[in-house]
């Protein structure tokens, strides 16, 4: 053959060959075998990624988009499999199974309107399709219409009669309606029906816990796994009955019989890793990872388990180890970039963690817990308003995420809002009735809306249910105390007291109870007792030192104070040195005052107060510059501190020199606090200062009528009567200054001014 020929052949021969490799249709069932075969032995990342490539190939495949779906969804990224099934919908509106994806998620997030329009198209396509009326039973179990959707799974069952999955619907609706042995009965045909089929043994043994039958429980269980000896739920099923049931010590047991079964597969010791996490059992979590680890020391599902059991150990050093080997290997994994973020939260950098987290919601939006996290770092820096921002962005990702609800819902109680508060605590009791956080919440909600009556009927029915629960039987004694019940209200705090004897709040509200009933006697013994019971509690000697100063007993007021910071209070006593910083003020140990109030604020930069006693102290002493470097420092932290800005105000007025910045200090204050009678006062002489007399005299008014014993404020108003021209009214209130408290100074000058006027 001619060499010419051959060499053309030849290079006919690769056009062929590569024209098949570009084939689109070709690539794109290439990736997806390859992205089922990994589908099957289930390597989730990896199939997801082929289903990508063939998506890649062949945009408008459904098949592509759907296979691409339920990779997402074994990986619990929702929002991308949302995404991926809605696109297979729109690429192929007759997609049944792909709708159905799209029902269930919407389902799922409680988008009930979107759900009913899936389901209603499902069913034009066609109206006996089964799944479409499981779907259509489901949503009316979800609007509690259960009769309807008893007929629907009625229909389905007719459908497909031997179908166990539909029995199951069936067999839940009867349950619904209480009725629980045409229930069992169901749930035991479909198990006749489909042995291997093990939700009908799960349904059937939560239905028997339901009841309160255990042995029935633990025996369909053991049935299940007989007849499933590899199926990792039913033994967890029957772990969490024995450990409900105090039998922890049947567990392990069941767990080699578990490892056995299934070859001591990684899949099996993750299970058991998450089913000791779940009951709080974190050593043992760890133990089994660790080992997992030693035998599979590249398994990332592994590693960031390790690392969850770890931070919650609070076990930083290992947790922060491998989560760095983690990054190092992946540093653009979702999951590694979370666990910083909350390593950091853990060690109390907020700051650094929000960068972290702020980077992780952009490149991953769709990731609800960086979301959450990030507003828990924003929280814990103090910038409350984007705290609340980005739970709300979670929830957009995740509407079940149960505990950004719960935070919502307390960020909201200690905003005053109880309005907010009680519908975010719903939303979280809708997805957990049980969660007793959450039922917590609701009630202080309802005493924060003033309905102590129902909150109190709510709290006695969990203190029935949870006798040794010593925050139940506080805020219960809380709504008795609203109500004036106080021989109720008693009772309840010292049942939680007994429970738990270092409990601060059930003290607190005794203090209280005492304080309603002018008892303070009473009160500092009962205290004093308390202390003997739990001598390391800090803030009960804190709680006797507020009482103590209250009666203007300092001395003894300082002791308690001594005695808050030598016993229990911490590595941050930060609170007790503020308060005995402001006992030496009141001694006039000025010096003391000022130690003290640098060691609150060395132990808490964010405590105002302390900045405050500390400022005050220095202008005590004549140290005017330091006074308004303190107020400063107060301002740095919190620009809308309005003590700071009024005591600065006073000083730029008194001893700096610049009214206009003293002014301009004062007007921001008194927008931030209209009524303060000190704030009106400062106001009001600036402007007198400024020679603005008209503006002035209602500023002096209002101070002096809010605080008529005060003597600076009726030596300022007789002052600036006398410029305005009323010189009676002057008189009358420079006589009434003189005979209460005025500094040397101010007293002179009163004298002086009566003395020319005469």
């Amino acid at each position: 053959m001619n060499l010419r020929i051959v060499s053309l052949i030849a290079a006919l021969g690769l056009a062929v060959l590569s024209g098949c490799n570009r084939n689109p249709a070709a690539v794109r069932d290439r990736n997806l075998q390859a992205g089922q075969k990994y589908f099957d032995q289930h390597k989730y990342d990896e199939a997801s990624l082929e289903f990508r490539r063939a998506l890649q190939a062949d945009p408008r495949s459904a098949d592509a988009e759907y296979r691409l779906g339920l990779s997402y969804m074994q990986l619990h990224r929702w929002g991308e499999a949302y995404r991926a099934f809605a696109q297979a919908v729109a690429i192929d509106p007759t997609d049944v199974k792909a709708r159905i994806q799209v029902a269930e998620l919407d389902l799922a997030s409680n988008r009930l309107q979107d759900a009913q329009q899936q389901v209603d198209a499902i069913l034009n396509i066609d109206k006996n399709d089964v799944g479409g009326l499981i779907l259509k039973g489901r949503m009316a179990v979800q609007n509690k219409k259960y009769q309807d959707a008893q007929q629907e799974f009625l229909r389905a069952s007719e459908l497909a009669p031997h179908d166990a999955k539909v029995l199951n619907y069936l067999a839940g609706t009867d349950a619904f309606l209480t009725k629980y042995d045409g229930g069992e009965q169901i749930y035991q045909q479909a198990i006749a029906l489909d042995p291997a089929f093990y939700v009908s043994y799960l349904n059937l043994a939560t239905l028997y816990r339901g009841e309160g039958k255990a042995d029935q429980e633990t025996n369909t269980l053991l049935s299940g796994i007989k007849q499933n000896p590899a199926v990792i739920p039913l033994y967890l099923a029957l772990a969490d009955s024995y450990a409900t049931h105090g039998n922890w010590d049947r567990v392990p047991p069941l767990f080699v019989e578990l490892r056995n079964n299934s070859k001591n597969s990684s899949t099996v010791s993750l299970a058991i890793a998450q089913f000791y996490f779940g009951h709080g059992k974190l050593q043992e979590a760890k133990d089994v990872l660790s080992d997992l680890l030693s035998r599979e020391k590249s398994k990332i599902e592994a590693r960031r388990a390790l690392i969850e059991v770890e931070l919650e150990l609070r076990q930083t050093a290992d947790a922060g180890k491998l989560n760095q080997e983690l990054l190092k290997e992946y540093p653009h994994d979702p999951d590694a970039n979370l666990y910083q973020g909350r390593l950091l939260l853990i060690e109390n950098k907020p700051a650094e963690a929000i960068t972290v987290l702020e980077q992780l919601s952009h490149d991953v939006p769709e990731k609800a817990l960086g979301h959450y996290t990030l507003g828990l770092a924003y929280g814990q820096h103090g910038e409350v308003d984007r705290e609340i921002a980005s739970l709300k962005q979670s929830l957009l990702r995740d509407p079940n995420l149960i505990k950004a609800y719960m935070l919502l819902a307390q960020v909201y109680v200690e905003r005053g809002d109880g309005k907010l508060a009680l519908s975010y605590a719903n939303e979280a009791l809708k997805r957990s009735p049980r969660l007793l956080l959450a039922q917590l919440i609701r009630t202080n909600a309802e005493l924060m809306l003033g309905d102590p009556q129902t909150a109190e009927r709510e709290l006695s029915a969990l203190a029935a249910a949870n006798p040794n629960n010593a925050a139940i039987q506080e805020r219960l004694g809380y709504a008795q105390l609203m109500q004036r019940k106080f021989a109720e209200a008693s009772t309840r705090f010292e049942e939680a007291l007994q429970l738990q004897p270092d409990f601060v709040p059930a003290l607190r509200d005794l203090y209280a109870l005492y304080q309603a009933q002018s008892k303070p006697q009473q009160a500092i013994t009962r205290i004093q007792q308390q202390i003997q019971r739990a001598p390391q509690q800090g803030a009960f000697y804190e709680m006797l030192g507020d009482l103590y100063q209250s009666q203007g007993n300092l001395a003894r007021a300082s002791d308690a104070y001594k005695g808050a910071i030598a016993h229990g209070a911490g590595t941050n006593a930060s609170l007790a040195y503020a308060r005995l910083a402001q006992v030496s003020a009141g001694q006039q140990n000025y010096p003391q005052a000022i130690e003290n109030a640098k060691t609150s604020i060395a132990q808490n930069p964010d405590l105002l107060p302390a900045y405050i006693i500390e400022g005050v102290a220095y202008e005590k002493t004549g140290q005017f510059d330091l006074a308004k470097r303190a107020y400063q420092d107060a301002l740095a932290r919190s620009p809308n501190f309005a003590p700071a800005l009024n005591n600065l105000a006073w000083l730029e007025c008194e001893h700096g020199g610049n009214l206009d910045e003293a002014l301009s200090l004062a007007r921001h204050a008194k927008q931030l606090l209209p009524d303060d009678p000190n704030i009106s006062d400062t106001l009001g002489w600036i402007e007198y200062r400024k020679s603005l007399y008209e503006p002035a005299l209602p500023l002096a008014n209002d101070a002096v009528s809010r605080a008529p014993g005060n003597g600076q404020f009726q030596y300022h108003l007789g002052m600036i009567l006398l410029k305005a021209g009323n010189r009676a009214s002057a008189r009358q209130a420079l006589e009434r200054a003189l005979k209460l408290q005025l500094t040397t100074a101010d007293a002179e000058d009163a004298r002086r001014t009566l003395g020319e006027r005469d």
